[in-house]
């Protein structure tokens, strides 16, 4: 057996993706016109929806980080062979599906193109500013991609017990200040 699957990563992923099924699905979702729908219900739907919203994309961006240190960096891959093949798995799908949306909501009239800038900045900015792009719904993959990046970045800060603490003091700040 070439490589082995680990059972409770295998539950804890299903249980994410559940996760983030019932945080996008639409009773989690304000309601425009509640009159039907029971106050209780909406309660528990709130509350679903905010208690999926609270862990679902972070355990799912830390599984993946755990899953590239089991598979790339335990066995000792070059960082560039690394990149290499991180651009080849989320670069070049990332690049293709928002040139893909930029033309659909090109030639999409009125709420559906979400005002698709086309102009050379607006363009280059829908694939840097992945929040206020033209296919939001990708920005995981670029930041996933961006941590990937940086690791070594995160292997020089925490390989000493200052460093660490440098770092969580700073990590920490930029959390509270920017209201996260």
């Amino acid at each position: 057996m070439a490589s082995k699957k680990l059972t409770w990563l295998l539950i804890l992923q299903g249980w994410t993706m559940l996760w983030v099924v019932i945080g996008h699905a639409p009773l989690t979702a304000p309601p425009v016109d509640a009159g039907w729908l029971d106050i209780s219900a909406h309660q528990i739907a709130r509350a679903l929806f905010s208690f999926a919203y609270s862990f679902h994309m972070p355990l799912f961006i830390m599984i993946s980080g755990y899953l590239f240190y089991r598979t790339r960096i335990v066995k000792g891959w070059k960082y560039l062979d690394m990149v290499k093949e991180k651009w080849i798995r989320l670069g070049i799908p990332y690049i293709f599906f928002i040139t893909v949306a930029i033309l659909i909501k090109f030639c999409m009239p009125g709420e559906v193109n979400r005002d698709v800038d086309v102009s050379p900045s607006g363009l280059v900015m829908n694939y840097l500013e992945p929040f206020n792009g033209a296919l939001q719904e990708m920005w995981f993959v670029a930041v996933i991609f961006l941590y990937f990046l940086l690791y070594p970045l995160y292997r020089y800060l925490l390989k000493s017990r200052i460093s660490m603490l440098c770092t969580l003091v700073v990590a920490l700040g930029l959390f509270f200040h920017s209201g996260w």
